[in-house]
């Protein structure tokens, strides 16, 4: 039961209020450890892409820059450097005084490595679970999963954040693996709680999943949970024919074995 714990403690845990600039984009994009007031800049969707885009792409160049932020447009010297000059004053400085986003060295790009995101510390997590086996693993698992907060870049406009698509894919297929995994594992472990949360995580950001449905049905029917069960299948089939597509084969055999099972052993 400790086990049990350990792992759902980690599915379920708040991370704390970081001090210094974190860009978060696994669910709704934002920029959090800003000074007091600097949620407030009028500007602020347009500077959280500008922090989005610099921390997944360190030590790139203007060009790469201005294609990201004006695509396909011509771009205006002065347009640039007041965008950078304001993301600068907005993500603040260190201790020591110096910016956050120090100013552009031999036309190279960069946060100070200070600056991190939660994709990264989701990509440490997870090859560190996913890599090794027993409790630690599963709870790095865990807390990966415990930083997916919906569907990453979540919140943004659609004119925007153009460059983000292959970002979005690479995070999507993470999740889900993360998610199957440690559910698959925690199901071994008869630890059902853990399992059922681990899959509803990867929901969260995948809501579409087949793979973490059939996870799902699988725990709800090792636990005995019946109505759980025929509830999940419903919520599958009501998005199924929302989006005008068909279970995946593999779905409709593992429901079919499970709810028959289940009503050939209550009969």
């Amino acid at each position: 039961m400790h086990n049990s714990s350990a792992v759902l403690a980690a599915l379920t845990a708040d991370a704390a209020e970081p001090s210094i600039p974190y860009v978060r984009l696994l669910g709704r994009v934002e920029v959090l450890g800003l000074g007091s007031g600097k949620q407030q800049d009028s500007r602020r969707r347009q500077l959280t892409e500008v922090a989005a885009w610099l921390v997944l792409n360190p030590g790139s160049s203007r060009l790469e820059f201005d294609e990201a932020m004006w695509p396909g447009a011509r771009v205006d010297n002065q347009a640039r450097n007041t965008l950078m000059s304001r993301a600068r004053r907005w993500l603040g400085n260190k201790p020591d005084g110096s910016p956050y986003l120090p100013p552009i060295t031999e036309g190279v790009y960069g946060l100070d490595l200070a600056v991190t995101c939660d994709w990264a510390q989701f990509q440490e997590l997870y090859r560190t679970g996913h890599h090794g086996s027993g409790l630690d693993a599963d709870i790095a698992l865990a807390q990966a999963l415990a930083l997916v907060r919906g569907r990453p870049f979540a919140g943004t406009l659609a004119t925007k954040y153009n460059w983000n698509e292959a970002w979005v894919q690479e995070m999507i297929s993470a999740i889900e693996d993360a998610a199957h995994e440690l559910a698959q594992r925690r199901l071994a472990e008869r630890d059902h709680r853990a399992a059922a949360m681990a899959a509803a995580r990867g929901l969260e950001a995948i809501p579409e999943s087949e793979l973490l449905y059939r996870d799902l049905f699988e725990v709800h029917a090792a636990s005995g949970d019946r109505e759980s069960l025929e509830r999940a299948a419903r919520r599958l089939h009501d998005l199924n024919e929302e989006l005008g597509v068909d279970p995946e084969e593999e779905t409709v055999e593992l429901l079919e074995t499970l709810l028959k099972g289940r009503r050939t052993a209550t009969a």
